[in-house]
């Protein structure tokens, strides 16, 4: 072969067949071939930007209106986040939704393929049972989010696990020693049950006096009155709730929120409405799936992926209003 053509296979670059690629590359494991870094970072930008094809990634949205730009939006903020680390890397995003667009999963792949775009960030939030009919083949794909399960590709989303640990170990710091967690089951499934798996572990370590406590209720058949009674009867000090809009319910109940009972959503950003909130640094998720994808791509791996990479960012609580320092109080049970 040239010594053009051992590059580009090596490269792993499908212009050249993969029998043929595999056997390059197999022989240069043999002879103990290591690529440079440094050269390949050299190589990779020295190249004149109009010489370069893929410089436009697809952002795949589902059925996504195109006037919701809610800054409270976790999947607002995913394409946000994106959006800059595109620009970080010198490319740009096109946002494709294919069922707003009144347009089938073949068409899309013409368009994608048409103009040369090689990169999709598959973003949130899909149906569970969405289908995505794609030439898998032609593409480097990295979903974001929680959501779309089929087929097994690259994914960045919230560590929702340590994210909750982290969660309760901070409103244990702030005085807060009976948390209180109120979650729908489908949402839970949702992110894998991470967030139950979290409540059950963290249970299992805390000390007397300092345990946890769990209430399951579908948000659809809210029974804010049901919600209350467990407060009072479990002695909760803090409510770690799914919606924001269960304060005023519970308000009406009786509960005195924030003077005796702390109150902190799971879902989305809610700082400017004085309501504490887990912070998913959606942004940050956005990012680095796109780095991700840039990285991919530059080694031209394609198709879905024989072993599918898991990237998990941590989230955090913002404090607000609704969640009162109760560290003075720490003594109490």
């Amino acid at each position: 072969m040239s010594i053009s053509g051992v590059s580009i296979a090596l490269r792993n670059d499908p212009s050249i067949p993969q029998s043929t690629r595999e056997r390059v590359q197999a022989e240069a494991l043999r002879q103990g071939y290591q690529r440079n870094p440094l050269v390949s970072a050299f190589c990779a930008n020295r190249r004149p930007r109009d010489s370069i094809k893929l410089t436009t990634l697809a952002y795949l949205q589902h059925n996504v209106p195109k006037s919701s730009k809610d800054p409270h939006s976790t999947n607002w903020q995913f394409y946000e986040g994106a959006l800059a680390g595109a620009e970080a890397l010198g490319y740009r995003i096109d946002a494709f939704d294919p069922v707003a667009q009144g347009i089938d999963y073949n068409r899309l792949d013409d368009i994608l393929f048409a103009r040369g775009i090689r990169g999709l960030l598959i973003g949130s939030p899909f149906p569970t049972d969405a289908r995505i009919d794609l030439k898998w083949e032609r593409y480097t794909v990295v979903s974001i989010g929680q959501g779309l399960t089929q087929p097994e590709i690259h994914n960045v989303s919230i560590d929702n696990f340590e994210t909750v640990i982290g969660v309760f170990k901070t409103l244990h710091q702030m005085g807060y020693c009976r948390p209180g967690m109120v979650l729908d089951d489908t949402f839970d499934g949702r992110v894998s049950y991470h967030w139950s798996a979290a409540y059950h572990s963290y249970t299992n370590r805390a000390k007397s006096g300092s345990k946890p406590s769990l209430f399951y209720q579908r948000v659809k058949q809210l029974d804010h009155q049901a919600i209350a009674d467990w407060v009072r009867e479990a002695k909760v000090d803090v409510v770690l709730g799914h919606r924001a809009d269960l304060i005023p319910g519970l308000k009406a109940c009786g509960l005195k929120i924030p003077e005796e009972v702390g109150f902190v959503t799971m879902q989305g950003n809610h700082l400017d409405s004085g309501i504490a909130s887990i912070q998913r640094n959606a942004r940050v998720i956005g990012q680095t799936a796109v780095e991700l994808l840039v990285d991919e791509l530059h080694r031209n791996q394609r198709g879905i992926p024989a072993l599918a990479k898991r990237i998990r960012v941590l989230g955090s609580l913002l404090p607000a209003p609704s969640l009162p320092n109760r560290s003075i109080n720490h003594g109490r049970t």
